[in-house]
């Protein structure tokens, strides 16, 4: 007798214009499929060799993504229910800081804590010096927010110091580094780039290492934006926005409660955005799995426009740098209505890149 496999259930198929892939949220990994085996497991029907090839029914089960499966035993594996809740008003926030300290920055972390923020990004200007840095992150302990993120410049003050009295700090970036590197310092991680720090304006180029493989963030992408739902930042004015890089303010720290400035409707208008309604993405295969900037897009006036800052196509599956990239509007073209790909142009270019392969 043939035997049958069935995909576990939080290994869950994403299919693209051009790639389909596997997101394995337990393990953390994405693995590419061939369409026709997405077909198959796509709607959780058991599976052997002769739907997938023998192949590909190999690989699936080396990467342990597929389990054996008598078929009188299929109902007792029901699909994984997906389903983001999140009960905290804030799920994260970012302040900035700067030598001016325009704002009370205490007194902004500790209204975060009161609406349940849990994890917070602290943006240190050039010019803020190390003591500074830390008189917040002291006023941190004791708080609801239990995971801090830190960028400042490098050679202010000993980052290993910061990491080892604060275990509460769980990465710490330093920009304008001699080198890159990577330290492991207990439970933080310490990244040194050569990289200049621009602030916000880094914010929202998308690459492989971002990519985020887990429940939580997968059932929050389902059915909500990952980078702005229910997140706030506050400027290194105390101004309170959505993105510290959005141009839209809803009040200041100090004379707008940031409960208050949450309720308004414009903060919460993109919160419901996913890569699934927006422009290109929707044909991308790591929807799933890819933080998505409302900001820096190509059209600021449209709230689906496709991110401004992605530098992956896939339409021809390709990176830029890689061979056989081409841009995405040559595969296509924007529209007021949105991007409609242009099947033939694909073709064309597919042709081209299997030709230089």
């Amino acid at each position: 007798m043939t035997k049958k496999y069935k995909l576990f259930a939080d290994c869950i198929p994403i299919r693209g214009y051009r790639r389909c892939a596997v997101c394995d949220l337990s393990n953390r990994n994405l693995f590419h499929i061939r369409e026709s085996t997405y077909i198959a497991i796509a709607h959780g029907d058991l599976i052997d060799a002769d739907d997938v090839g023998i192949d590909e029914l190999n690989a699936l089960i080396s990467s342990n993504l597929v389990f054996e499966c008598p078929p009188e035993l299929v109902g007792l594996f029901p699909p994984m229910r997906m389903e983001h809740v999140q009960p905290m008003a804030v799920r994260s926030a970012i302040a900035e800081l700067d030598i001016q300290k325009q704002y009370d920055v205490r007194e902004a972390i500790e209204q975060l804590s009161v609406l349940g923020c849990a994890h917070l990004q602290i943006l240190a200007y050039a010019d803020v010096m190390y003591a500074d840095i830390e008189s917040v992150i002291t006023g941190i302990e004791g708080k609801n927010i239990i995971n801090v993120d830190v960028v400042l410049r490098h050679g202010i003050g000993d980052l290993s110091v910061m990491a080892d009295r604060y275990p509460f700090v769980f990465s710490i970036t330093a920009y304008g580094a001699p080198r890159t590197d990577m330290q492991k310092r207990g439970g933080c991680s310490i990244l040194r780039t050569t990289e200049p720090f621009t602030g916000c304006r880094q914010c929202g180029a998308v690459a492989p290492n971002q990519f985020v493989c887990n429940r939580e963030f997968f059932f929050l992408s389902g059915g909500y934006n990952t980078c702005l739902y229910r997140k706030v930042a506050i400027d290194r004015e105390g101004y309170i926005r959505s993105c510290p890089a959005s141009p839209q303010r809803f009040g200041r720290v100090g004379e707008t409660p940031i409960a208050g400035a949450m309720s308004q409707p414009g903060f919460r208008r993109l919160w419901g955005i996913t890569k699934d309604r927006v422009d290109v993405c929707r044909d991308c295969e790591f929807r799933r799995v890819c933080p998505d900037c409302r900001v820096f897009t190509r059209d600021p006036h449209s709230p689906t426009a496709h991110p401004a800052r992605c530098a992956y196509n896939p339409y021809l599956a390709r990176w830029a740098g890689q061979a056989g990239y081409a841009p995405v509007e040559e595969c296509g073209e924007f529209t007021p209505g949105g991007f409609v790909p242009d099947a033939e142009r694909i073709a064309r270019l597919l042709e081209q890149q299997d030709a230089h392969c």
